[in-house]
């Protein structure tokens, strides 16, 4: 996925129309959805923006749907957007006592 264009929210905006116009088939292997939810709940610590929709797609892991798939890979799309955003911290801008 490293060659898809990236997005600008880590979920699409109307949830609800995503739902309406996407089937609810079930996933026929869900062990690579599965095995997404751990690094994404690592995550979470480092990026707190992702946290509604590893939250959302952390509920369906029991029986994960089509959609679902969908949302987990825009959620990757968006985290290869911002993989060089984050602080710096450098013993210049500590403020020591």
């Amino acid at each position: 996925m490293v060659d898809f264009k990236s997005m600008s929210t880590p979920m699409e905006l109307d949830f609800k129309k995503l739902c309406g116009s996407v089937t609810w088939l079930k996933l026929a292997n869900p062990f690579e959805y599965r095995q997404l939810g751990e690094p994404l709940m690592f995550l979470v610590n480092f990026h707190i923006d992702i946290s509604f929709t590893v939250n959302t797609l952390s509920q369906f892991m029991v029986e994960p749907h089509h959609l679902h798939c969908i949302i987990a890979k825009n959620l990757l799309r968006y985290l290869h957007g911002i993989i060089n955003y984050g602080l710096v911290y450098t013993v210049d801008n500590l403020w020591l006592h």
